[in-house]
C-alpha cells in the first residue's frame, strides 16, 4: 500500500523538479540580463577606457558565459565607472570619433560620449553565429564623420562586411570576398578593399574591390567589379597593409623569397623572407615597382619570424599617411606617404610584467606579446601593459628608444579570472 503511494508521488515530484529548474534557470536569466549595462556614457573626466572580454575557443563545450567588460578611468588612475555587455567582443572593439567612442558590437554599435550614450541597431547586420565576434580593423573617416569597421564573418556568401556608423545610423556593406585591408581614398570618397591572397598566384598580386560613397543615398556601396593587378612570378604573401597617396598604392609586403618560391619540394623549409614596399598605380591598375625593405632575413634571429604579433594594431597598421611595421629586431619602421623608410627602436625592456591575454597567470613575461600596442591618431606609439603588482601601465614610445609613462591605474578587483585584456583607448 505504501509503496503505491510513493509510486502514485513520483510524476509529482518529478513535475516540481521540473518546475523549479526552470524557474531557477528563469531567474538566473533575467539576472544576467540585468546585469548588462544599459547606459555606456562616459563620465567627463575620463582618460582610459580598458574593454576585457571572456576568449572562447571554437567548439569549446560548457564555456564560461561570454561576456565583455569596460573600465572607464580618470588621468589619476581612478576607476570612474565599470559597464557590462552579455557579448563576447575580440579584436579591436574602441573605434574613436571625434566626441567619444564607438562600441562595435554584433548587431548594433553604441555611440559613447560624455555623459549620453545611444544604441543604433545596425542594417543589413550580417547573422554571425561563432561565440566571440570582432573586427579586425577600424577608423574613423573625418570627411564624412563616419567610424568604420571590418567584420569577420565566414559565410561563403558574406565572408566580411564593413560597418559605417554615423550619429544617427550603422549599416554594414557585405563582401564576398576575405578581406585583409581597407584603404581610404578621400578625394573619390571610395574604399579600397584588398582581397587577401590565398595562394601564390602569378595572375593576381593585388586584387582589390571599391565601396564608393553614394552622396543620393547617403551610404557606400558595393561595386561589383573585382580589380587585379598581375606579376610575372608567383608569390606568397603572409601579411599585407597598405596606405594611399593620390592614385599610387604604397603596400608592405611581408613575404616569403625568391629562393623558398623556386624550391619545387614539397616539404621544404621556410627560413628566410622579405619584407618589401610594392607601389601600384590604381588609376591604370599596374604595378610600378618595388623596394627591398629588408631582404632575404633569416627568421632563426628572431625565432622564426620577423614581424611581432599579439596586439590589435600589429604586426602592420596604417595611421595618418604612414605606415607602422613592427619587428622583432626591436625596432619598428615607419613610411611616410613619398615610401621614406625611417627606423625607430623599439627595445622591450619593461620588467615583471603579466600576460594580458591571462592576466590571472602570476608568471612574468617579457616580450611585446603580452603587451597591447596602439598607434594613436597623431603618429605616437603607445604600449598598455600589466605589472605584477597588478597596476596597468601605459608608456609612449620616445626618441632613442625611451619609454615615458603616460598613466596607471589598478586592476578591476571584480573582473573574472577567464577574461582577457583585449582593447584599450586612450582619451585626450
Amino acid at each position: 500500500m505504501n509503496t503505491k503511494r510513493c509510486r502514485r508521488w513520483i510524476p509529482v515530484l518529478l513535475c516540481l523538479v521540473l518546475f523549479a529548474s526552470v524557474l531557477a534557470g528563469l531567474l538566473l536569466f533575467a539576472r544576467r540580463k540585468a546585469a548588462e549595462s544599459s547606459d555606456f556614457s562616459l563620465p567627463g573626466q575620463t582618460r582610459v577606457v580598458l574593454h576585457f572580454s571572456t576568449s572562447t575557443a571554437p567548439g569549446t563545450l560548457f564555456a564560461a558565459k561570454p561576456q565583455s567588460r569596460l573600465a572607464a578611468y580618470d588621468v589619476q588612475g581612478k576607476i570612474l565607472n565599470e559597464y557590462v555587455m552579455a557579448e563576447e567582443i575580440v579584436g579591436p572593439f574602441l573605434a574613436k570619433r571625434e566626441n567619444g567612442l564607438a562600441l562595435l558590437r554584433r548587431n548594433s554599435t553604441i555611440l559613447s560620449g560624455v555623459s549620453q550614450s545611444l544604441q543604433l541597431e545596425s542594417e543589413n547586420a550580417p547573422l554571425i553565429e561563432a561565440v566571440n565576434f570582432g573586427s579586425s580593423q577600424s577608423g574613423y573617416l573625418e570627411d564624412l564623420h563616419l567610424t568604420y569597421s571590418l567584420l569577420n564573418v565566414g559565410k561563403p556568401d558574406c565572408i566580411n562586411a564593413i560597418r559605417f556608423v554615423s550619429d544617427t545610423q550603422s549599416y554594414d556593406v557585405a563582401v564576398p570576398y576575405e578581406l585583409e585591408d581597407l584603404v581610404y581614398d578621400r578625394a573619390q570618397q571610395q574604399m579600397y578593399c584588398i582581397i587577401h591572397s590565398g595562394e601564390p598566384d602569378a595572375a593576381a598580386e593585388l586584387s582589390y574591390v571599391i565601396v564608393r560613397f553614394q552622396p543620393d543615398a547617403g551610404r557606400f556601396v558595393l561595386q561589383p567589379e573585382r580589380h587585379v593587378i598581375p606579376d610575372g612570378e608567383p608569390v606568397n604573401i603572409h601579411y599585407r597593409r597598405s596606405m594611399l597617396d593620390g592614385t599610387t598604392l604604397y603596400s608592405a609586403v611581408y613575404r616569403d623569397t625568391a629562393e623558398y618560391m623556386a624550391d619545387p619540394a614539397p616539404d621544404k623549409e621556410r627560413t628566410a623572407c622579405d619584407l618589401v614596399l610594392c607601389t601600384y598605380d590604381l588609376g591604370a591598375d599596374k604595378k610600378q615597382g618595388e623596394t627591398a625593405l629588408i631582404e632575404n632575413f633569416d627568421i632563426n634571429r628572431t625565432g622564426g619570424d620577423l614581424l611581432l604579433s599579439g596586439s590589435n594594431q600589429l604586426p602592420m597598421c596604417a595611421v595618418n599617411d604612414h605606415l607602422y611595421l613592427f619587428l622583432r629586431t626591436g625596432e619598428v619602421l615607419v613610411t611616410d606617404a613619398h615610401g621614406k623608410a625611417v627606423s625607430k627602436p623599439m627595445p622591450y625592456t619593461f620588467e615583471d610584467t603579466l600576460n594580458l591575454k591571462n592576466p590571472s597567470d602570476p608568471s612574468s613575461h617579457g616580450d611585446f606579446f603580452s603587451s597591447e600596442i596602439k598607434v594613436d591618431t597623431d603618429g605616437e606609439i603607445y604600449i598598455l601593459n600589466l605589472f605584477s603588482d597588478r597596476m596597468f601601465r601605459i608608456h609612449r614610445l620616445c626618441d632613442g628608444g625611451k619609454y615615458e609613462l603616460v598613466w596607471e591605474g589598478r586592476m578591476p578587483e571584480n573582473i573574472p579570472k577567464n577574461m582577457s585584456v583585449n582593447d584599450f583607448a586612450l582619451l585626450s
